[in-house]
């Protein structure tokens, strides 16, 4: 099969007046070509998570429609420059480096690193793990008003079926209502107050 034919799980949207595509993977050499500018967002296929048990997938895009999803497509084309692709069928998070060692991200380093900013922020750690990022993406989702549908098919969840109609859909996704925040301040987030309020009542007495 021609490697330009296959697909990525993660793919880059590129508005180079120059190119004759307008989608490059993270292994295209071309990609690190191009004004970090012009690549003015990515759309990553999930294939499979614990919340979708037929393996229906879903997509999850990033744009620059704000500052939090610019620096989110900044991290991800920074990682493409340094990941040394060379295939479509590498995984994007796994896959570092030329030599023959590979570097997997798994569940206990990224629950490390929200521990970590956790105890930062002064809140008890042992509450705070890769779980809470979608129990925090619902509750910042649901304090801003966001659809439930477009919640639920951001996070994967079968609770609203028409979440699941509308899978492949672009969607602001959940970094939105951060950028929103810092340009209208009708919109409300979770304050570090009101998270502390949601943890059991004999974890607050000790705060």
């Amino acid at each position: 099969m021609d490697l330009v034919s296959m697909q990525s799980d993660v793919e880059m949207f590129c508005s180079c007046p120059v190119t004759v595509r307008s989608a490059y993977s993270p292994w295209d050499p071309k990609l690190s070509t191009f004004e970090p500018s012009y690549i003015t967002g990515a759309i990553i296929d999930l294939r499979s998570s614990k919340a979708d048990k037929t393996g229906t997938g879903r997509h999850l895009y990033v744009s620059r429609s704000g500052q939090a999803e610019s620096f989110l497509l900044e991290l991800l084309l920074f990682w493409c420059s340094v990941a040394s692709f060379s295939s479509p069928t590498q995984p994007f998070l796994s896959h570092a480096g030329k030599t023959s060692k590979r570097k997997h991200l798994t569940r206990r380093m990224v629950s490390a690193v929200l521990k970590r900013m956790a105890k930062h922020f002064g809140f008890y750690e042992v509450f705070f793990s890769s779980h809470s990022l979608r129990i925090g993406g619902m509750s910042c989702g649901t304090t801003a008003n966001m659809e439930n549908t477009t919640l639920c098919r951001i996070g994967g969840w079968n609770s609203d079926s028409n979440a699941r109609y509308r899978e492949n859909v672009p969607d602001s996704g959940i970094l939105s209502v951060l950028d929103a925040h810092q340009m209208d301040t009708t919109v409300s987030l979770l304050s570090s107050r009101e998270v502390r309020r949601m943890l059991p009542t004999s974890i607050q007495l000790r705060s």
